[in-house]
């Protein structure tokens, strides 16, 4: 019996390690948290007139402006619950935009968060009042890096 134990003990331990992970009874560390995204600096936000958190935009209000990923720059806004994303990006032939401006294009990434999505309305009229403070300060604002066309092929980052 003493000489069987290490046997059965060893078949069963390659038998677990080659069960899928589901059925692992020893899983290892879950997958890592998702960090969040890096805030804009005041390079980003200088082409939005300063905006920052907190701010109105339209009915809404700023609740996360993203730094460039991609070539996009995406501000999280918020009206009670109710979450949505724009986009702004550098006028390209991509997709058609909201609203543009002599060098940017605005679009409505959609609804953000878990809560019921906001009204188009609401979000339209914040992408308006993001397109005027853009208009207010692009001529005297030099271009961020990392901002590209919407669709254009980007370095990873």
């Amino acid at each position: 019996m003493r000489r069987a134990f290490p046997a059965l003990f060893l078949a069963f331990a390659t038998l677990i390690s080659g069960c899928n992970e589901k059925y692992n009874p020893f899983p290892g560390p879950g997958p890592a948290p998702t960090p969040p995204p890096l805030e804009a600096g005041p390079g980003v936000t200088a082409i939005f007139g300063g905006l920052k958190k907190g701010d109105p935009l339209g009915t809404a209000q700023v609740v996360l402006i993203e730094a460039p990923k991609k070539g996009l720059v995406r501000i999280t806004i918020s009206e009670g619950d109710a979450q949505a994303v724009l986009i702004v990006a550098l006028q390209g032939d991509g997709p058609l935009p909201i609203a543009s401006t002599k060098k940017y294009a605005l679009f409505s990434g959609g609804l953000a968060g878990k809560q019921p999505g906001m009204a188009g309305e609401s979000i339209t009229k914040a992408i308006e009042a993001l397109a005027e403070r853009i208009k207010a300060s692009e001529d005297a604002t030099p271009t961020p890096a990392g901002i590209t066309a919407y669709g254009q092929k980007t370095a990873p980052m």
